[in-house]
This record gives structure tokens, C-alpha cells and sequence, in this order.
């Protein structure tokens, strides 16, 4: 166990010193539950639960905030020639939301996914389409590493009925108006995902083209610029009935600072589960979330923002349902 953690640290560390300078802003939705569906931040986290995974969210942000910014997703993803594995203890994490076992696979084994999202805050607009691709390696009886890419396109555009400016003629505006709705681009994701039956680490990066926004007759330009995201987490079994995972999270996008979440949930029964996170100068998290019937979960979380902006809302919703498992119990 001891040389599967080194492993796995090493590769961690590798990954933020290879971590380039090379973007200006976050663009990227943070959603507070990405725990309960790693897929939406990682593609070679598709896959790893059996069967069929399907899962949708809803986020408000800043509730009570005139035109804040809101995101709607749905994704789903499945194993292809999985090996059935012999079930050891059922339990289930809902901090990292992929079924636990003693032992992992030992053989190769391919996923494939889709993830639709939407993105609205006041006037803009960002639509992104992408389908994935992962594919597992077993390195030991015990730890199994993940690669994992997506393509797909996104859109960006201005809903002009929302715009009121005092100057309608300002250049940047005008300039806006010419070039602010995007055709849809091309862009790229790509991850990789380590885990053992109770340990994760994974790293992935996003809008990796750095294709263009809008770019003005002086040959400004505004791009997608790059994502990066690390994260890792460990499970705790208590006892019989409880889960304890501790786990973080970190973005960066340069040349803003790296931000990170600290999170602690717990798990009762592989039924309940509830946790506790925070935010780097953004926000602390409450979450919960129950398994209705073996394949559905429903989960519910809100941010209680640590910044200036609470005075002015009333902190973030974010819901989330998820239905796991779907060919698996029915074939």
C-alpha cells in the first residue's frame, strides 16, 4: 500500500510542476457537488461506476441577485467490457460517488461519455457539447490509472436585449456586437485518474486549443483560456455502517491565483451522506444527499459566500440527481 500512495503522490506533484502559465481568467463554472459526478471536471473519471451513469444539476448562484449567474448540465457515461468484479463489502462513497471493492479489475477496459452544459450569467452565454473517451489500466492487483480525452464544441454568445449602455457607440461595445456571438469551436479536455479501492488522485485540464472568443480589428484577442483542476481524496471506513472521506480540490488558471476546496463528507449506510467544504476566499458549502432506490440519488448543497458579494445575495443552490448503475440491475 505504502508504494501505491508514493506512486500516486508522485504523480500528483508532477502534474502541478508541469502546470503552464499560459491563461488570464477563470471562465469555468464552479459547481459545489462535482464529488458526487468527478466526470464533469475529469473525462477518465467516465466509467468507473458499473453500468450506465446518467446525472443532471442545476446551480443559482448568488440567490437574490438580479441576472446572477445560473448553469444546467446533464451527463452520462458507461463502461464497455468491464469485467464483473466479485463483491467483497458493498459500500459506496458518496464523496467520490464509484463503488468500492477490495480488489480492482485486472483487466484493460474502455468508457465513453457525453456532457451537455449551459451557462448563463446577465447578458452572456456559453453552450459546450462534448463527448469522451477513457481508458482503464490495471498497474497492480490493487491500483488502476485512468487516461481520458474529450472533444466537443462550445458556443459563446451576447443576448443584446440585456446590454443598456450610456454610450451605445463605446468601441469596445461596438465591437462586441460584431464579433460576440461565436460560431461553434472546436476545443479539447484531457485527464487522468488513479485510484485504488479507497484512494483517488486525479489532475485534468480544460479548454486546452485556447480557441478564440472574439478578436477585434487590432488583433486583440479573447479566448477560452486553459483550466487545470487536481484533486484527491481518501475513504475512511469507520465502522460498519460509517464513511469518512476528506478530499480537496484545486483550480488554476493563470495568472489569477490557484484557488482550492477542502471537503470532509460522510456516509451512513451507503444511503445518507452529507459533508462540509470550503472554498479559498469564496465560499463555505453545506451538502446532503440520500439514495432513494438503489439507482437513483438525489443530492442538495449551498454556498455560504465568505466574500463581499453576501451582502448584496443570498448565497448559491446547487440540486443534483443522479441514476446509476441503469443496464446493470436491469440485464
Amino acid at each position: 500500500m505504502k508504494r501505491i500512495v508514493a506512486i500516486i503522490a508522485l504523480g500528483a506533484l508532477t502534474a502541478l510542476a508541469l502546470i503552464p502559465s499560459v491563461t488570464k481568467g477563470q471562465q469555468i463554472s464552479a459547481n459545489s457537488q462535482y464529488l458526487q459526478n468527478p466526470y464533469i471536471i475529469n473525462p477518465a473519471a467516465s466509467g468507473i461506476n458499473d453500468g450506465l451513469d446518467i446525472s443532471s444539476s442545476y446551480r443559482k448562484q448568488w440567490a437574490g441577485l438580479q441576472e446572477a449567474p445560473q448553469t444546467y448540465y446533464l451527463s452520462g457515461h458507461a463502461a464497455i467490457n468491464k469485467p464483473r468484479q466479485n463483491r467483497t463489502r458493498r459500500y459506496s462513497l458518496r464523496g467520490s460517488r464509484f463503488r468500492k471493492f477490495e480488489k480492482n479489475n485486472d483487466k484493460v477496459y474502455h468508457a465513453v461519455g457525453g456532457f451537455m452544459a449551459r451557462d448563463e450569467a446577465g447578458a452572456f452565454r456559453k453552450t459546450l457539447v462534448k463527448a469522451s473517451y477513457a481508458v482503464h489500466v490495471p498497474f497492480s492487483s490493487r491500483l488502476t490509472v485512468s487516461f481520458g480525452a474529450a472533444g466537443g464544441v462550445s458556443r459563446f454568445e451576447l443576448d443584446r436585449s440585456k446590454v443598456d449602455f450610456f454610450d451605445s457607440n463605446d468601441p469596445s461595445y461596438q465591437n462586441f456586437l460584431r464579433n460576440g456571438s461565436t460560431p461553434g469551436v472546436f476545443d479539447l479536455s484531457a485527464g487522468i485518474w488513479a485510484y485504488t479501492s479507497r484512494l483517488f488522485v486525479g489532475y485534468s485540464s480544460e479548454q486546452i486549443l485556447r480557441n478564440d472568443i472574439i478578436q477585434n480589428r487590432n488583433g486583440n484577442r479573447t479566448v477560452y483560456d486553459m483550466h487545470h483542476f487536481l484533486t484527491a481524496g481518501y475513504d475512511f471506513s469507520l465502522n460498519e455502517s460509517w464513511n469518512l472521506v476528506p478530499s480537496f480540490l484545486i483550480r488554476y488558471v493563470n495568472p489569477a491565483p490557484a484557488t482550492f476546496d477542502i471537503n470532509l463528507q460522510a456516509s451512513y449506510l451507503d444511503q445518507y451522506w452529507a459533508g462540509l467544504s470550503y472554498r479559498h476566499q469564496n465560499a463555505v458549502v453545506l451538502l446532503a444527499g440520500v439514495r432513494i432506490v438503489d439507482w437513483l440519488n438525489v443530492g442538495y448543497s449551498f454556498d455560504y459566500p465568505t466574500t463581499a458579494i453576501r451582502s448584496h445575495a443570498n448565497g448559491s443552490h446547487e440540486f443534483f440527481l443522479n441514476f446509476s448503475g441503469l443496464i446493470m440491475k436491469y440485464r
